[in-house]
């Protein structure tokens, strides 16, 4: 009876007994629960892959900037959405800094402005253009990639020493009301100080090699970016969630073609039709001809 229940084991094999049984379901269930601990000490570590966040330790992220800033003596606070910004208690010896605003939309724009309203400075590492528009009105942004080792700086401010070095620039501003400007090109800097509407100071960097991981060493990125961000006691880090969106408000992104792009479009096809009934064969009325036989 025995033989015939365990197909797969000998015929003088012993038959595990109830015991046993109950023991090899425990060390799998010791296992399971093991493993489920393990991976929720790892997600508690704070780890993350999203670019350039201040706990994403890959090539990517920016976590060396935030450990360094930390060691320092500066109070790194991560907030990851709004309902964290605005338990960050900010006050006037705050900074906080925005390193990705691909998430950022129209409503979670103006609530990062109200939180940062009595901040020191606020800080955002190549902000895209309607970001740009929305927090300083002022400032004329262009989007020219340089890679060189021209960008050398002539400023002398506390963020910004003679003869700094930046290894690339993503984006470039202008504003005729900036109180500093730094790695110039064609009149338009890199580095950025200005003011924006009910905003202190608002510092843009149009390069993010001043905080991803694997570019921090290189030239004087790193040191940029610390001073930039180790004005204040405190540093808040703001990463935009796009949960905070309301759904109508989601699709919004920023768009990359010129106003006057649709009627280009409609014009030239007006175009193209008119060269082709111009250039076109015309056939001629119909004539009739004698059919040469009958059929």
């Amino acid at each position: 009876m025995t033989t015939s229940l365990w197909t797969g084991v000998g015929a003088d094999a012993p038959a595990p007994t109830g015991a046993r049984r109950w023991w090899r379901i425990m060390l799998v269930l010791a296992v399971v629960i093991a493993g489920a601990v393990l991976l929720g000490r790892g997600g508690q570590s704070g780890g993350s892959s999203a670019a350039y966040h201040p706990n994403n330790p890959t090539a990517g992220g920016a976590q060396a900037v935030a450990r360094v800033l930390a060691a320092q003596g500066v109070t790194v606070v991560v907030a990851e959405g709004e309902d964290a910004l605005f338990r960050a208690e900010i006050d006037a010896d705050t900074t906080v800094v925005v390193t990705n605003t691909t998430d950022l939309r129209e409503v979670t724009l103006a609530n990062l402005a109200r939180a940062a309203k009595p901040a020191e400075r606020l800080v955002l590492v190549r902000p895209e253009r309607r970001v740009v528009r929305a927090l300083t009105p002022s400032v004329s942004m262009q989007q020219t990639p340089r890679a060189q080792d021209a960008l050398v700086s002539t400023c002398d401010t506390p963020d910004v020493r003679p003869q700094d070095r930046l290894t690339r620039s993503q984006s470039e501003y202008r504003d005729s009301r900036a109180t500093s400007a730094c790695f110039i090109n064609e009149g338009y800097a890199v580095y950025l100080t200005t003011s924006g509407p009910g905003l202190a100071e608002v510092v843009l960097i149009g390069s993010t090699d001043t905080i991803s991981n694997d570019r921090t060493a290189q030239a004087d990125n790193g040191a940029l970016a610390l001073r930039a961000l180790g004005h204040s006691s405190r540093l808040v880090w703001y990463v935009p969630d796009l949960r905070d969106v309301p759904p109508t408000a989601a699709a919004q992104t920023e768009s990359f073609t010129p106003t006057w792009w649709a009627p280009g479009l409609l014009l030239l096809a007006f175009a193209g039709l008119a060269t082709f009934w111009w250039r076109g064969r015309r056939f001629g009325r119909l004539v009739v001809e004698p059919i040469p036989v009958v059929v």
